[in-house]
């Protein structure tokens, strides 16, 4: 954490800040003044992180098929059953089990800012 002053009104020494994971690079932080944000008697802290930097090229990709999505299930099971043979080697299955989990589970990241800007 880097050194501040005060980050409550009445203190006299920091007490918010933010924690991150050695493997997610910080760009760049601060501190707001007083009641820049909103009436609070704290103050805003903000940081920026470059997301793209901490991604490493061998990270294991996330999986697509979550047994609590039960449509989802049902679509892959059914895709797989359209597809697999009995004279499939362990490559091919793979290959179709991966391409199943791709046609059956959508990724909803919730089309928001993650960030807003701040007025």
């Amino acid at each position: 954490m880097f050194s501040t002053g005060p980050t409550y009104q009445r203190g006299s020494v920091p007490t918010d800040g933010f924690f991150t994971s050695h493997t997610l690079p910080v760009t760049g932080r601060g501190i707001l003044p007083f009641y820049t944000v909103c009436s609070s008697d704290h103050t805003a802290v903000w940081m920026s992180t470059s997301v793209f930097q901490s991604v490493k090229e061998d990270s294991k990709p996330f999986r697509r098929l979550q047994l609590q999505n039960k449509q989802g299930v049902q679509n892959y099971v059914s895709h797989l059953k359209r597809h697999v043979t009995d004279t499939l080697d362990d490559e091919q299955l793979t290959k179709i089990m991966v391409e199943s989990e791709h046609r059956c589970c959508r990724v909803r990241t919730g089309g928001l800012d993650s960030s807003p800007e701040l007025t």
